[in-house]
C-alpha cells in the first residue's frame, strides 16, 4: 500500500515560566492508505498532542506533517481548514457534541459548508444516524442521550462527510465495557472498507485486539514498534 500520511522530525514544545515542555520531541512515522493504526501511552505522555498535530489542528514548533506528499507548512491557514473539513474525521474522548442541538442537528452540522442544502444535509444525517441505529434517537440532545449513544452520534458526524482518514482520541475513555466493545466494532468495519485510523489509547489491550499496528508514545518520544496481536 502507498504511504498516505508521515511526520517528520515533528515537535511541539509549550514554555511554562523558565521551563520547556517538549509534548512531541521529534517524531518520525508513516501511515499508509487502510491502515489502522494505535498509538497507545499513559496520560501526558503526548499521545492527544501528537494526533491533534497529524490532523492539522495544531502547528509544530518543529518538523512537519505531510499527505499525499504534501506538507502542511506549505498550507494556509484557510487551506489547512479546508482539508480538515473535507478529508478529515475526529472522534473525541469527550464526544464534543453541542449541548443546544439534537443529534441530527449535531451531525449535519459537519456538512455546514459542504454547498449542500439544509434539506439534503439532514437528509444524510437521518440516513447515518439510521445505520448507527440511532434513528429513534435523532431529536433528541445530547443531555438526554446514553454515552454510548453520544460517541455514537459523534461517530456518525465525523464519518458523514465520507473521510479519508479518522484520528479518534481515546473513543472509548468514558465508556462502558458493552458500548467500548460497539464502538471498537464500527471502527474495524470502518477500516475494513478502507478507511484509515489513527487512534491513540492509554488502553493497551484494545489497541492490540483493533490495530494493524500499534507504537508507544512516552514523554513525547514514540518507542520501538509494538506489533499488534
Amino acid at each position: 500500500m502507498a504511504e498516505w500520511l508521515r511526520a517528520a522530525e515533528l515537535c511541539r514544545f509549550y514554555r511554562r515560566g523558565s521551563h520547556v515542555v517538549r509534548a512531541v520531541d521529534t517524531v518520525n512515522l508513516s501511515l499508509e492508505q487502510g491502515e489502522f493504526l494505535g498509538i497507545v501511552g499513559s496520560s501526558g505522555s503526548g499521545k492527544s498532542t501528537l494526533l491533534n498535530l497529524l490532523a492539522g489542528l495544531d502547528t509544530p514548533s518543529a518538523g512537519d506533517v505531510l499527505v499525499d506528499g504534501s506538507p502542511f507548512s506549505e498550507l494556509s491557514r484557510r487551506e489547512r481548514s479546508q482539508f480538515r473539513s473535507a478529508r478529515v474525521g475526529m472522534v473525541f474522548q469527550s464526544f464534543n457534541l453541542l449541548p443546544q442541538y439534537s443529534a441530527l442537528e449535531n451531525v449535519a452540522l459537519a456538512l455546514l459548508f459542504s454547498g449542500e442544502r439544509r434539506r439534503t444535509r439532514l437528509r444524510r444525517a437521518a440516513e447515518i444516524l439510521e445505520r448507527m441505529e440511532l434513528g429513534d434517537r435523532a431529536d433528541h440532545r445530547p443531555a438526554d442521550l446514553s454515552g454510548g449513544e453520544q460517541q455514537r452520534v459523534a461517530i456518525a458526524r465525523a464519518m458523514i462527510k465520507e473521510p479519508d482518514i479518522l484520528f479518534a482520541d481515546e473513543p472509548t475513555g468514558n465508556l462502558d465495557e458493552g458500548n467500548s466493545a460497539l464502538i471498537a466494532d464500527m471502527l474495524v468495519d470502518f477500516n475494513s472498507k478502507g478507511l484509515s485510523v489513527v487512534m491513540v489509547s492509554h488502553d493497551r489491550e484494545l489497541t492490540g485486539k483493533l490495530c494493524n499496528r500499534v507504537l508507544r508514545m512516552d514523554y513525547g518520544r514514540l518507542q520501538p514498534e509494538e506489533v499488534a496481536p
